[in-house]
C-alpha cells in the first residue's frame, strides 16, 4: 500500500474530549445513508456488588420511561419516531449501550434527544418496569431452578468474582430496588469520564463534537469506574447441571481464551475461532457434528471479550442421547487443532473470510458505533488494517500453540440444562476430564 493511501477497511476515525471528560468518537462512513449514535458506559455486573447486582440492567430499562421534556414512554417513543429514528439499549456483563439510528440530516436533533434521555431521565413508574424485568427473568428459571446455560457457565468460570454475576441480578434484588437506588446508580455510572459517545455514518467530526458539547457538555464529570482483575483459571473442569422439562438439552461450553494484551496470539485466537465456526458450513465443529454425524442441528462458537479475560464459548441444543458425544467431539475438534497443523488452503480461506467480515461491517453503522465506542472505553483501539495484518501473519504453528493453551481443563466450565440422568452426567464429567 502506498504511503498516504488509506486501506479501504480503515474508516476515518476522529476523537476529541469534552471539558467534562466525555470522549467523543466519530467513524466516518460517507457511503452510507444512516448514522448511529452509541452512548457506551462502563456498567454491568462486573462493576456491581452482590447487593447492587442487577441495577445496571434496571437503570437501562428505566431510561426508556421518559425524560424531563418527554414525560412518559409514549411521548418519548413519539419523539423518536418523529425523527425517523430507532432507539434501543443493551446491558452486558461490563458494558451498557444506548443506540439511536436515524437519517444523518436529523443528527443534531437526535443528539439533543439522546442527551435528554441520558442526562434528564424521569425514572417514573418503577413498579411497572420492575414487573417487566421480573417477567424477563422468569424466562431463565423453571420451578425456581436457573436454566440459562450461558449464565450458569459464566458463574462457574468466574465464581467469587463480580463478572460471574447475572446481568439481570437475583430476583430478591430486583424486588427491593427503589427509585433512589436507580438514581444513585445512574449518577455514579452515567458520568462523562466513565463513558464514550460514538457516532458512525456519513458525518463530520467537527459537527458531531459541536453537537456533543451542546447536549452532553453539562454531564457530571464523575470518575472512571474500575474493577478487580479476574484471577487465573483454576479448579477445572467444572460441570454445572440444571434439571428442566423437555426432551432436549441446552449447553454452554466455555474455555479461557487469549486476551488482546498479546496481539499476535489474539489474532491466532480469532483464526482458531473461525476454524471452529466459520459462520457457515465450513467450520470444523459444524462439519463434524451437524453435517457428518447429524448430532446437532447447529453449534455456535464465539469469543466473549472482557478485557483482561476472554472466553471461547460453544452453545447448542441437542437431544439428550447425543449430549456426551457432542461435548466430547467438540473438544476433540479443538484438540485436533492443537496436534496437527492447519492445511494452508484452509488457513487462506479463514484469512479471506476475516477480511470479508471487516468489509461487511463497514455497511453496519450500529456495529461500527458500538465497536469503536466500546474499544475507546476499554482500550486504545487498533486499526482494522493492523488487525488484518496480524491475522495474515498467523501460521499453522501459531494456531497449534493457541489451541493448546485454550484446550486446558483448568479453564473449562460446562453448563447443561435439561433431563440429564446421573449415569449420563458421570459420562459427561469423564468426557471433559
Amino acid at each position: 500500500m502506498r504511503r498516504g493511501v488509506r486501506d479501504p477497511i480503515d474508516p476515518r476515525v476522529g476523537t476529541s474530549v469534552l471539558d467534562n471528560g466525555l470522549r467523543v468518537v466519530t467513524v466516518q462512513l460517507p457511503h452510507l445513508h444512516t448514522c448511529t449514535l452509541a452512548f457506551c458506559v462502563k456498567a454491568g455486573p462486573r462493576f456491581e456488588t452482590a447487593a447492587e447486582n442487577g441495577l445496571s440492567h434496571l437503570v437501562e430499562h428505566m431510561l426508556f420511561r421518559g425524560t424531563a421534556r418527554h414525560r412518559g414512554p409514549r411521548a418519548l417513543g413519539a419523539a423518536v419516531d418523529g425523527l425517523g429514528a430507532a432507539l434501543d439499549g443493551a446491558t452486558d456483563r461490563d458494558l451498557g449501550v444506548l443506540r439511536m439510528s436515524l437519517p444523518p440530516e436529523r443528527l443534531r436533533a437526535g443528539m439533543e434527544l439522546l442527551g435528554d434521555i441520558v442526562l434528564r431521565p424521569r425514572f417514573a413508574d418503577i413498579r411497572a418496569e420492575r414487573a417487566l424485568v421480573l417477567q424477563e427473568m422468569s424466562e431463565d428459571y423453571e420451578g425456581g431452578v436457573e436454566t440459562n446455560p450461558e449464565d450458569l457457565a459464566c458463574g462457574a468460570q468466574f465464581a467469587g468474582h463480580p463478572l460471574g454475576q447475572r446481568i439481570l441480578g437475583p430476583r430478591r434484588n430486583v424486588e427491593r430496588f427503589t427509585v433512589g437506588d436507580v438514581k444513585r446508580h445512574h449518577a455514579r455510572f452515567h458520568a462523562a469520564r466513565n463513558a464514550v459517545l460514538c457516532v458512525a455514518g456519513p458525518v463530520e467530526h467537527a459537527a458531531v463534537a459541536s453537537a456533543a458539547e451542546r447536549h452532553f457538555g453539562s454531564m457530571r464529570p464523575g470518575v472512571e469506574i474500575g474493577s478487580a482483575p479476574v484471577p487465573p483459571a483454576a479448579g477445572g473442569p467444572r460441570v454445572c447441571p440444571a434439571a428442566s422439562s423437555g426432551s432436549s438439552v441446552a449447553l454452554a461450553l466455555t474455555l479461557r481464551g487469549i486476551t488482546r494484551a498479546e496481539p499476535q496470539a489474539y489474532a491466532a485466537f480469532e483464526v482458531l475461532l473461525r476454524l471452529l465456526d466459520g459462520g457457515g458450513m465450513s467450520g470444523r465443529v459444524y462439519e463434524r457434528l451437524c453435517i457428518r454425524d447429524g448430532l446437532a442441528y447447529t453449534v455456535d462458537a464465539e469469543i466473549l471479550d472482557h478485557g483482561d479475560v476472554t472466553l471461547l464459548q460453544f452453545t447448542s441444543e441437542v437431544a439428550t442421547a447425543n449430549l456426551v458425544r457432542v461435548v466430547a467431539d467438540t473438544l476433540d475438534v479443538l484438540t485436533a487443532l492443537a496436534r496437527r497443523p492447519v492445511p494452508d488452503p484452509e488457513l487462506l480461506r479463514v484469512r479471506e473470510g476475516y477480511r470479508s467480515s471487516l468489509l461487511a461491517q463497514l455497511d453496519d453503522t450500529a456495529a461500527m458505533a458500538e465497536w469503536f465506542g466500546s474499544a475507546a472505553l476499554f482500550r486504545a483501539p487498533s486499526s482494522r488494517s493492523a488487525r488484518l495484518a496480524l491475522v495474515s501473519r498467523v501460521s499453522p504453528r501459531d494456531v497449534m500453540h493457541v489451541a493448546r493453551r485454550v484446550a486446558d481443563a483448568a479453564g473449562l466450565a460446562l453448563a447443561v440444562v435439561g433431563p440429564v440422568s446421573r449415569p449420563r452426567l458421570r459420562a459427561l464429567r469423564r468426557a471433559v476430564s
